[in-house]
């Protein structure tokens, strides 16, 4: 776990940090220096370090069907209804929101890769041409329609949890140095789908009703949001695949291949903006890449790619 070891409790400050206190390193105490002799000690800052604590869980129902059709054909479909819970989702890229010991078991939560359904849709068929098949198996027809292979995948998948959070005003008045600070609910949780934009500034295009949440206005104290209570967008794509072998001679094939990424042209959503102190609360402004991150990416627009080569 990735556990910032050095933070305050609500209302503790700098002086308040764990370190700080243990070892006298507050503004309260003397850290010589070279020109000063009396000089305030200014306490330290946060300090991370990666420690075992509590138990991750992860609970499923699993399932499968495949159907083979013949001449190497199939189809299949696999679905998962789960949930995952944890404390913090990356040791390495993620941290405790609330690592003060007594807060410790406000961090328990859905992980934030959680996602309840996740359906796949998987295919690849050989077209009914061609020699060995049942139409065009000779002549023209053969040669022009034979051989021709389809594949794909659906997916389609349940939104990530995120955590609503507030960087602005509330975080000094909480005064607790390494914890997140997070806004009062004060509404009932609705998903509105707003459309999303590049700026957000109204219902029209929040996808989550920001009237629910408040800033914590008094001092020292937590909001009553806890991690992860809203889910974002879910997830739906297409990948598709036509193949064919042209045999040159009885040493060489040529193959040839056209991908189509984002087929049905589906957006690829990231979760809202989750900030109470941004302008675009609650407003979606970007996509996730997922579909060839390493060439570009694509957050959903359709790609066409064609490729051949040879085979000997």
């Amino acid at each position: 776990m990735n556990m910032n070891i050095n933070p305050a409790a609500a209302g503790g400050g700098t002086n308040g940090r764990i370190l700080n206190a243990a070892f006298h390193h507050t503004t309260t105490d003397i850290c010589p220096t070279a020109t000063n002799p009396i000089a305030a000690c200014k306490g330290w800052p946060d300090m991370n370090q990666l420690v075992p604590f509590g138990n991750n869980y992860y609970d499923a129902l699993q399932t499968k069907l495949t159907r083979r059709i013949g001449s190497g054909s199939q189809i299949g479909f696999v679905y998962t209804y789960s949930k995952a819970i944890d404390y913090e989702d990356n040791e390495e890229l993620a941290f405790l929101l609330f690592p003060y010991p007594a807060y410790l078991n406000r961090n328990k939560a859905v992980a934030g890769f959680d996602r309840t359904h996740n359906f796949e849709a998987y295919g690849l068929y050989h077209l009914p041409f061609g020699r060995g098949q049942r139409f065009a198996q000779t002549g023209v027809a053969n040669h022009l329609a034979g051989g021709w292979q389809l594949s794909w995948v659906l997916s389609a998948l349940s939104g990530t949890p995120f955590t609503v959070t507030d960087t602005g005003k509330a975080v000094q008045n909480l005064n607790a140095p390494g914890n997140t600070q997070t806004p009062n609910v004060v509404g009932p949780l609705h998903v509105l789908n707003g459309k999303p934009a590049s700026s957000c500034s109204s219902n029209s295009c929040r996808y989550f009703d920001v009237s629910a949440f408040a800033p914590v206005t008094a001092l020292g104290v937590f909001g009553t949001a806890g991690r992860n209570i809203l889910r974002g967008p879910g997830f739906f794509n297409l990948d598709m695949s036509v193949t064919r072998d042209f045999r040159l001679s009885e040493r060489f094939t040529f193959q040839f291949e056209a991908d189509a990424f984002g087929v049905t042209n589906t957006p690829h959503f990231n979760n809202p903006n989750a900030n109470i102190s941004a302008g675009n609360f609650g407003g979606v402004t970007s996509t996730i890449v997922t579909t060839n991150a390493s060439l570009g990416g694509s957050g959903g627009q359709r790609q066409w790619w064609f490729g051949g080569k040879i085979i000997f």
